[in-house]
């Protein structure tokens, strides 16, 4: 199993077994992500989620609405599944954490840009927003 890192929050992902997942962090794969796991509308709400560190089942459920920007016009048509998430982090085995590490940094653009929009719509941020640490 190995991953890449692409621009603009994209990624690909190519199984032990051949399958290739791509997906692509983006404002589409964030609302959905946020709407499966019953964050509020506020981006405060948001905010205040992401500080805190994220389990297997969220990080599954995070990647997956990223794979599923591939499918938004039509989502019946992605043949990934919620479990091929949790397999390919099976397959990472010792390396399963580092892969995470990566990939929720990688996402982190998303948030820089919600925090400026929050910054100006207010003028502050009162949540405190921590970065996940890198893998050593």
């Amino acid at each position: 199993m190995n991953f890449e890192l692409l621009p603009q929050g994209a990624f690909s992902i190519r199984r032990n077994s051949g399958q290739v997942i791509t997906g692509r962090f983006c404002m589409w794969s964030l609302d959905h992500f946020c709407r499966t796991k019953g964050i509020g509308d506020s981006i405060y709400d948001l905010l205040f989620f992401i500080q805190k560190p994220i389990g297997i089942s969220a990080f599954a459920d995070y990647i997956f609405s990223a794979v599923l920007f591939t499918y938004k016009n039509d989502i019946s048509q992605c043949q990934v599944t919620r479990d091929d998430i949790l397999e390919v982090m099976e397959e990472a085995g010792s390396t399963r954490y580092d892969m995470m590490a990566k990939m929720l940094n990688h996402s982190l653009f998303l948030y820089d840009g919600l925090i400026e929009d929050t910054k100006k719509k207010t003028g502050k941020v009162t949540v405190p927003v921590k970065k996940p640490r890198r893998a050593r």
